[in-house]
């Protein structure tokens, strides 16, 4: 699935999905007509989520084509997607149910700036980009416990404050940004 944010002329924020590729681009809307709607999306295979003001809205996929509205978290933050786990901001949720209902199985203490995860067959990876630093997470039992594995700090150690604020990665490659820089 391909999600995304934007804002027309009037400065309205419109979140619009194509599934699969090629197909028509639908628009979504949350049900209560919350502000903000779309100030960050994420998505996953089966599963697209929607930043508001005050909530996340999770879209579950209903065939080839179609997704509907099935949940609303009461949380705030940047987002990131992968299998049956969603981190917003410095917490990691998981669903056991298809979606309907989201439970909190990792708090990081930090306040991460950026925050990205990643689900594989065997292992489970969030990295949160905190002040000066980036931490790193692992789960070896489908996200029900967590593990922190690694604090990555800049080598030329010059106490950036803003090394953290964007993250990334892929299998064992940690991406974290800094003003004017990109630390691999």
């Amino acid at each position: 699935v391909w999600v995304r944010a934007y804002r027309n002329s009037n400065d309205d924020v419109f979140v619009t999905y194509t599934a699969p590729p090629g197909a028509e681009t639908r628009d979504v809307y949350p049900i209560d007509g919350e502000p903000s709607f779309g100030s960050d999306v994420a998505a996953s295979d089966d599963f697209f989520a929607v930043a508001s003001a005050h909530s996340v809205y999770i879209f579950k996929r209903t065939d080839i084509t179609d997704f509907d509205e099935v949940a609303k978290i009461d949380v705030t933050g940047r987002l990131a997607m992968s299998g049956n786990l969603l981190a917003v901001g410095s917490r990691v949720l998981r669903t056991l149910d298809g979606g309907y209902t989201w439970s909190q199985v990792l708090l990081i203490d930090e306040a991460c700036r950026d925050v990205d995860v990643q689900v594989t067959s065997c292992v489970d990876t969030v990295i949160c980009g905190a002040n000066a630093s980036a931490l790193v997470f692992r789960s070896f039992d489908d996200g029900a416990t967590w593990s922190q594995i690694a604090d990555l700090v800049p080598a030329n150690a010059t106490d950036d404050e803003t090394f953290g604020r964007s993250v990334a990665f892929s299998d064992d490659l940690a991406v974290v940004g800094a003003a004017g820089a990109v630390f691999l």
